[in-house]
């Protein structure tokens, strides 16, 4: 997929998460940067400063700073692509209610070993 906004380039991305890290990149008006408090290095992901400042020492000590992003390019009308994690909850909320729509529209009329009351009336004649 493409970066749809206009002067952006065309660069395809050629899976979700890429695109996704061009959209925080440039098209986010405020960033978020994380710096080790040991070496003064920044990074943009939390994660990344997390495991970098442990190098120095156990806990780690990091400084979080919100400021405008050099790189924004403003996206215009565009719509920001959806995360993949609200995309999976979705989903599961769908299939969540999908089985519960099933299990109201057929009984359960099973025992404790999974047959169902017509398959005890063959099996046992009661």
């Amino acid at each position: 997929m493409a970066c749809p906004v206009p002067g952006c380039g065309q660069t395809v991305y050629p899976r979700l998460g890429r695109y996704l890290g061009h959209w925080t990149l440039y098209h986010v008006p405020r960033t978020t940067l994380v710096g080790c408090d040991a070496c003064r290095m920044v990074f943009r992901n939390r994660n990344k400063a997390q495991l970098h400042a442990r190098r120095h020492v156990p806990e780690a000590s990091l400084t979080i700073k919100k400021r405008p992003n050099d790189k924004f390019r403003d996206p215009g009308d565009v719509i920001p692509p959806r995360p993949p994690i609200a995309r999976s909850t979705q989903i599961q909320a769908e299939r969540r209610a999908a089985q519960e729509a099933r299990r109201r529209q057929k009984p359960v009329l099973e025992d404790r070993h999974g047959i169902d009351r017509e398959q005890m009336e063959y099996l046992f004649g009661h």
